[in-house]
């Protein structure tokens, strides 16, 4: 336990549910804060996170971003809410987001297509730090023609040219700054949905350039995953 919203626990705000009024007002206060319609050092405080560092099987490590269980809280909300919308905004191919068991289905999708096409080739593409190295003004043009309504939200949260500072606490219990000016929050339940609306179009277009050599290739996306399945022959114009 800790003094400040950051040290805060989900279990010490579930009390709410048990008194008068409890469910309403929190409520009331989650939607205020994720549409920004508090005041400015609010939002910026709770904008800040703790970077915890989880090892990957493959090496290296991944940083998520823990910030306030009401931020947390908040976001998650607005990705639920919105989670119709941006079904359809992040395209067809985008099996990672609103998809349920969207990695099982790539699998097995691309398990029946190469069985189909022997002869074809299977590709797999990785965005190194997908999510902390998005531009936040192309973000902000996709998912204004795309899904407008998650538009309110990043706005307040990741607006272009805004900052937010994270903190990373050393093995000797020193706390360093880390400044943050683009890109979305590992963790953040906002990421994934913003990320995958802005890259439909990119994945799209991208196909379509492809097909213009393989008319049948196939294109999957789980989150920042990209599977090809394609003539040998359209490798390079595909990478």
């Amino acid at each position: 336990a800790a003094p400040g919203p950051h040290a805060s626990r989900a279990e010490r705000w579930e009390v709410l549910r048990h008194t008068a009024d409890g469910t309403e007002g929190m409520a009331a206060l989650l939607t205020a804060l994720a549409l920004g319609r508090v005041p400015q050092p609010v939002v910026r405080g709770h904008k800040t996170g703790e970077v915890i560092a989880v090892a990957k099987e493959s090496g290296g490590m991944r940083p998520l971003i823990m910030s306030s269980i009401l931020r947390r809280v908040a976001l998650a909300g607005v990705a639920k809410t919105l989670r119709a919308p941006v079904s359809v905004a992040v395209g067809p191919h985008q099996l990672g987001v609103g998809t349920a068991d969207g990695c099982a289905k790539a699998y097995h999708t691309m398990c029946v297509l190469s069985r189909l096409r022997p002869g074809k080739a299977a590709m797999a593409l990785d965005v190194s730090a997908a999510h902390q190295s998005l531009d936040r003004a192309f973000m902000k043009a996709e998912v204004a023609r795309e899904c407008p309504e998650l538009s309110r939200p990043l706005s307040v949260w990741y607006a272009p040219g805004d900052s937010s500072t994270h903190w990373w606490r050393t093995g000797d219990g020193r706390v360093l700054d880390i400044d943050v000016e683009q890109g979305v929050d590992q963790g953040c339940p906002l990421a994934s949905p913003a990320y995958g609306v802005s890259s439909a179009r990119v994945a799209s277009e991208s196909l379509a350039d492809i097909r213009r050599i393989d008319q049948d290739a196939s294109l999957m996306q789980y989150a920042d995953d990209t599977q090809l399945h394609l003539e040998p022959g359209a490798l390079s114009r595909a990478y």
